[in-house]
């Protein structure tokens, strides 16, 4: 069994989900989290939630890498299992 919750995500964590890459990827910087390195085994996402809502700017970290940078944020749906229950 799974539920779900909705997330805000960064353009990278975003970028990534939809081409596998985004262009922190060719920066010379890099990224300063790695892209949903927040997601735990068994949990998946799909853009959406809330509306395919966005907020244009978001001082809150990313729920997909933990980034603290500031910028936009994205809906996305999360899935997770829940756990078995014994009677």
């Amino acid at each position: 069994m799974e539920n779900t919750i909705t997330i805000w995500v960064c353009v990278d964590c975003m970028l990534h989900h939809a081409n596998g890459e985004c262009g922190s990827c060719h920066d010379v910087r890099g990224h300063d989290e790695e892209p949903w390195s927040k997601l735990d085994d068994g949990e998946h996402v799909v853009r959406g939630g809330e509306g395919d809502e966005y907020d244009s700017y978001s001082t809150s970290p990313c729920h997909g890498c933990g980034s603290w940078l500031h910028g936009e944020r994205h809906a996305f749906t999360l899935w997770f299992p829940v756990p078995e229950t014994r009677s």
